[in-house]
Order: C-alpha cells, then sequence, then structure tokens
C-alpha cells in the first residue's frame, strides 16, 4: 500500500485554502462531530458557526439570531453533548449571578431551536429536571 503524502504536500499539489476547508468540513459532517478550523468556525453537519463575525449558518443559509441566541449557541457548542443547568446558561451568557425569577433562557432556547431546525432533529435536547444538551446528530449531514 502506496505511503500517503504528507498534509503540506497538498499544498503543492494544487489544493488550494478553499479545497482544504471544504475537505474538513465534509469530513465533519461525515463524523457528526464538532470541527474547528483556523479561521474561527465551528463545523457540526449542516450546522455552522462562524466565530469571527458572530453568524449562524444552516444549510449554508444565514440565520439571522439575536445577540443573546449567538452566545447561547456558542456556549452549547464548546461543551457539546454535556448537561448544561439553567443556571449555567445565566451566568455563562447573560452575565447574571442570581436566578432572576424568569423563563429569559426557556424563552432564548425555544426561539433558537426554531431556528436550529433545518440542521437535523433537536439539535438541543431538554433534560428533564436537569437542563439542556446540545447534541446534534451525525444525520444531520445532508
Amino acid at each position: 500500500m502506496p505511503k500517503r503524502p504528507p498534509r503540506y504536500a497538498r499544498w503543492s499539489r494544487g489544493w488550494g485554502a478553499a479545497q482544504t476547508i471544504a475537505t474538513r468540513r465534509t469530513r465533519a459532517s461525515r463524523r457528526g462531530t464538532m470541527q474547528v478550523l483556523d479561521n474561527g468556525l465551528l463545523a457540526f453537519g449542516d450546522l455552522e458557526i462562524r466565530l469571527k463575525v458572530r453568524a449562524l449558518h444552516v444549510k449554508r443559509a444565514l440565520v439571522a439570531v439575536s445577540p443573546e441566541e449567538f452566545e447561547l449557541i456558542t456556549f452549547f457548542a464548546r461543551i457539546t453533548g454535556r448537561v448544561v443547568t439553567r443556571m449555567q446558561l445565566l451566568e455563562n451568557v447573560w452575565s447574571l449571578h442570581f436566578d432572576p425569577g424568569t423563563n429569559v433562557v426557556d424563552v432564548h432556547v425555544g426561539r433558537l431551536r426554531r431556528k436550529l431546525e433545518g440542521a437535523g432533529p433537536a439539535a438541543i435536547q431538554t433534560a428533564r429536571g436537569e437542563g439542556y444538551v446540545f447534541a446534534p446528530k451525525a444525520g444531520a449531514a445532508g
């Protein structure tokens, strides 16, 4: 079996930055896991979070999100698969270190869920009695 050329050899064979990024996106969508690229892109299949320009894309279409919703999805993306309590979200997204007694977290999570529907089945799930879990499905890529 022939040896694969080193990664840097791809550049010399005519692979450009666009081809390399497209290859990484494809690999991430196959695995259904987060892929962090050098340009500040978090990819979960059809869901892409562009950190530098603060944009959210679902199936390559720009999704309008509020600043709070963007902070919320970014926080979820960084701790994928773990249960997050409402209090943790209040502290990390809204910088509140007390329970305001409102449903602000539930409202924003609900809005974000509706906006993420195109990325696959229930990317943000409710852990009853505990909080929320961000778990994008591997089959969400299309």
